[in-house]
């Protein structure tokens, strides 16, 4: 399961959608509104041990968008802040409504508060926020 299914599982767990209905992941499609996606991009390097143990943990980076209806800023804003919160909660282990055979996370960081992205040209506005993740291979 990659960080992306398993961020996106953890959303959902927090009833910030469902998955497949209104979150997506690696794609934010034209409908529905609201909605929310989950994206990778580039992290940071992985953290090897001596010897030949390899990685030891692997550094993945996500951004999470929530878009909301045309004329709406609070909800996707809203939403966006709970994500937030939720996320950089999370404790050593693995995600709190994920599968078990979840890999340990040791910590999602946000990289800054919720931001607007953009309004695209329906009014809908986009709220994101890029996350830091470290976790076991």
């Amino acid at each position: 399961m990659s960080v992306l299914n398993d961020v996106a599982a953890f959303l959902s767990a927090q009833g910030l959608g469902t998955v497949g209905v209104d979150i997506f992941i690696g794609f934010l499609p034209a409908t529905p509104t609201p909605c929310c996606a989950v994206f990778e991009y580039g992290g940071s390097a992985p953290s090897g041990g001596f010897g030949t143990y390899g990685t030891v943990y692997e550094k993945p980076a996500v951004q999470v968008v929530f878009r909301g209806s045309p004329e709406d800023y609070l909800g996707p804003r809203t939403k966006a802040q709970t994500a937030f919160r939720a996320l950089h909660a999370v404790a050593p282990g693995a995600l709190p409504g994920v599968t078990p055979s979840t890999p340990n996370y040791l910590l999602i960081t946000p990289n800054q508060q919720p931001f607007i992205m953009e309004r695209d040209a329906n009014r809908c506005v986009k709220i994101a926020c890029n996350y830091s993740c470290e976790k076991e291979p």
